[in-house]
């Protein structure tokens, strides 16, 4: 074999071949170089398998002079990166197909998604667990609950059922060609461990079905986690089987219920964003299946009361601040009291909340008055605050969100969003 062809590696059989050269007496600059160090699969420990060799741009790429690359692209802000794979992950019966229902029309309209700004796409949900007529039944609800009918979905939502094992070249090529030929900018798969047709907790399996969905470009897709992690902590669970669906999506949400029946939705990976986001919200049933409705709530709300856990303790210390703050510096006495009320599973000292103090200065969500007493970063205002706009008069729905903007619903029933620049206290 030439070694230094990588267009004769089989991306079935690469065990079977070691690569070590890859050019010779190439002079870069003013140094020559024999070769470059030798790889090979026995000692290649990556977390991405070598397959698809035939595609590797293996040619030099000058690292100079070329033009500022565009600024990265979400599909919903510091969720969902576009162009990659997202999870989510979480235990049955916490409301996941019903939440990605609410995305897939978010994002076909361009409409906030738990008041994250979303960009506006042609969707395609792939459904590898149900059917057709209780996806339009789930649909409707949905829709239902934002007061609109299927009518504003022309041209812009589509339904398949998965035809295959994503494990097969064959099925991934047959939903790639119904991307390519509707120009969907966004799917999701409903849901991944169900979709492999195989054991999930096989790392070949899991590696070869990752690897396949990159051709699918943005995708949502949805995933269990074992039933110890779901109850445990939203920040300590990961997508059910192989570690290797943690490893190559590019973003891993997870969902953890309180019994109050509010939701806490967190990011524990993103390969493009800083902090972890974290949010809550809330799903309102109407009887007899009706309406479904979505509520973003903040951390301090009554509905995540026996769900706190699903909060890093330095989180919790946030929603004590802004829950607490009326103007003036939060004192740490009442923080503290705060926190003894609220919490479920943890007793703090006034010394581990001033440590997160710290932390959450440095995270950009507080300032310390006089250096010592804190407060909300600046623009935050509690909810149901009375507000001047450019838009009019309305009142403050929900607390600032991790893209700086705060949603109030205006006079006339319409929610905005707006930076805090814009918003007056109305006097």
């Amino acid at each position: 074999m030439d070694t230094t062809n990588l267009s004769n590696l089989s991306p079935n059989n690469t065990d079977q071949y070691r690569v070590e050269v890859v050019t010779t007496n190439s002079e870069i600059g003013n140094s020559t170089f024999d070769s470059y160090p030798a790889f090979s699969t026995e000692s290649f420990h990556d977390s991405r398998p070598l397959v698809n060799m035939k595609s590797v741009n293996v040619n030099l790429v000058e690292m100079w002079g070329y033009p500022d690359p565009q600024k990265r692209k979400w599909v919903v802000d510091r969720l969902i990166p576009e162009g990659y794979m997202t999870i989510l992950a979480a235990h049955g019966g916490v409301g996941k197909s019903f939440l990605a229902l609410r995305l897939a029309v978010s994002a076909c309209l361009g409409l906030p998604f738990l008041e994250q700004p979303t960009e506006t796409k042609r969707v395609l949900y792939i459904d590898a667990e149900l059917d057709e007529v209780e996806f339009q039944r789930r649909l409707n609800r949905v829709l239902s609950g934002m007061g609109l009918d299927n009518s504003v979905l022309k041209n812009r939502l589509w339904y398949i059922q998965l035809p295959g094992p994503i494990t097969s070249s064959k099925t991934i090529s047959t939903i790639k060609s119904h991307i390519r030929r509707l120009d969907i900018g966004f799917s999701i798969l409903d849901s991944l461990s169900i979709a492999l047709g195989a054991d999930a907790t096989k790392q070949e399996v899991v590696s070869t079905a990752m690897k396949g969905l990159e051709e699918w470009g943005s995708l949502f897709a949805l995933d269990h986690v074992s039933g110890s992690e779901a109850r445990n902590a939203a920040f300590l669970a990961s997508p059910f089987g192989s570690v290797f669906k943690y490893n190559q999506a590019r973003s891993v949400l997870t969902l953890g219920k309180a019994e109050g029946g509010g939701i806490v939705m967190r990011s524990i990976k993103s390969n493009f964003s800083a902090d972890g986001t974290v949010l809550a919200y809330k799903l309102d049933f109407e009887q007899d299946e009706g309406a479904i409705k979505f509520r973003r709530i903040e951390l301090t709300d009554s509905s995540l009361d026996g769900g706190r856990h699903h909060l890093k303790s330095h989180e919790q210390t946030l929603a004590a601040i802004r829950d607490l703050f009326v103007g003036v510096g939060v004192e740490l006495d009442a923080i503290f009291s705060w926190r003894r009320d609220h919490d479920d599973t943890e007793e703090v000292t006034t010394g581990t909340i001033q440590n997160h103090f710290t932390k959450l200065v440095k995270q950009g969500k507080i300032s310390l008055s006089g250096g010592v007493t804190p407060l909300p970063i600046d623009g935050y205002f509690p909810v149901n605050t009375a507000v001047s706009t450019p838009k009019g008069i309305g009142k403050v729905e929900g607390r600032i969100n991790d893209n700086g903007k705060i949603s109030v619903r205006l006079e006339t029933e319409v929610i905005k969003l707006f930076s805090p620049s814009q918003l007056r206290v109305k006097s």
